[in-house]
């Protein structure tokens, strides 16, 4: 049973094709998500049912209110949401296919090496 749900679960490397694509739609889907959030924010003023229903605003106090509330999402997505997706990125980057993570333990192999030869190199250097 381990076997078959590990199995069904593990990620598999198809290369960097995806990836790319993916970047490329998110970064542009920015500039598309902003134009669509002040589209909406605008005709939510246009239809009139905030003045009419709950409080009557000019179209520059709708518009600060949605700048602030724009800006206290920002804050929080900078607080909150960006320290978790780094360290999600984080781990993903350093378990698929990381040329630094094999640089490093290469590195870690070769010091380890030579504190090896230094501690002989000392111990003989004592006799």
């Amino acid at each position: 049973m381990n076997t078959l749900v590990e199995h069904m679960f593990r990620q598999r490397r198809i290369g960097r094709l995806l990836g790319n694509l993916k970047q490329v739609i998110t970064h542009a889907g920015i500039y598309f998500n902003t134009i669509t959030m002040l589209n909406t924010a605008l005709i939510l003023y246009q239809t009139k049912w905030i003045q009419t229903n709950l409080v009557d605003l000019s179209f520059w106090q709708f518009m600060g209110i949605f700048a602030l509330l724009v800006l206290i999402l920002l804050f929080l997505v900078w607080k909150l949401d960006l320290p978790s997706t780094f360290a999600a990125w984080n781990h993903q980057v350093w378990s698929h296919d990381n040329p630094m993570r094999t640089e490093l333990e290469a590195m870690h192999r070769e010091i380890q090496e030579l504190r090896r030869l230094l501690r002989e190199k000392q111990a003989a250097c004592e006799k």
